[in-house]
């Protein structure tokens, strides 16, 4: 991460750097004014284009670097959100949006800048604009946070059953353990206390004996208890 952070440092500030060293040498020269005023009767574009590459200069770093602070905090906090926000092919693409952010934010301030200076709009205007950007900051603020928690519902939704089919399944499950493992089902039955009743039952078998000339006959019996 370090690294990646100083190459991307590089490649923004190096502009910057090469920009405001030609802008120098020409103040030298005596082709562009020296003053140091930005904001005159008329727009100096020259000096307005170093302002802008020295103003993004000055705080792309700071969110670089935040960005980085971040990622070495999740690293040792949180270690598998960290390699799935700050995966190895998404490092560069978190850098990138922090380069797109100092663009846009140092664009719009000295643009509103010059806007307000050489145009000179009304006040109410003025404080429209900027109620206007206030308000859809604050707007794709909510939508993004809704769309966010409305992702997460989903992905619980989908990785959670419902509670009906859990309720289901526990009563199958257990009856089916009982069936199939007979230790579970003498522990099971050992817990039940043997309250039956002893019943005598007799069963009487008639025979006939042919050789007899009289018609005796022989009785048994049995007993068996339950």
């Amino acid at each position: 991460m370090s690294r990646m952070y100083t190459l991307w440092l590089y490649f923004v500030t190096a502009p910057s750097d090469v920009i405001q060293i030609s802008i120098s040498i020409l103040q030298l020269g005596g082709l562009v004014d020296m003053s140091g005023n930005y904001y005159r009767d008329y727009c100096d574009f020259v000096q307005m284009t170093g302002k802008i590459f020295l103003d993004f200069a000055g705080i792309v770093y700071r969110v670089l670097c935040l960005l980085m602070l971040i990622a070495t905090f999740m690293s040792y906090t949180f270690p598998f959100t960290f390699q799935k926000v700050f995966h190895q092919k998404r490092r560069n693409f978190l850098y990138l949006g922090g380069v797109i952010f100092c663009v846009a934010n140092v664009l719009y301030n000295n643009v509103q800048t010059m806007v307000t200076i050489h145009l000179k709009p009304p006040e109410d205007l003025i404080t429209v604009w900027r109620r206007n950007f206030l308000y859809l900051g604050g707007v794709i603020f909510c939508v993004a946070n809704v769309l966010y928690n409305n992702v997460q519902t989903m992905v619980t939704i989908h990785l959670k059953p419902p509670e009906d089919l859990i309720t289901a399944r526990v009563p199958i499950l257990t009856i089916s353990t009982f069936v199939a493992f007979t230790p579970y089902r003498k522990a099971l039955l050992a817990m039940i206390p043997a309250r039956f009743k002893a019943l005598q039952v007799t069963s009487v078998v008639v025979s006939t004996s042919p050789s007899s000339s009289a018609s005796s006959q022989q009785f048994s019996t049995s007993k068996r208890h339950f």
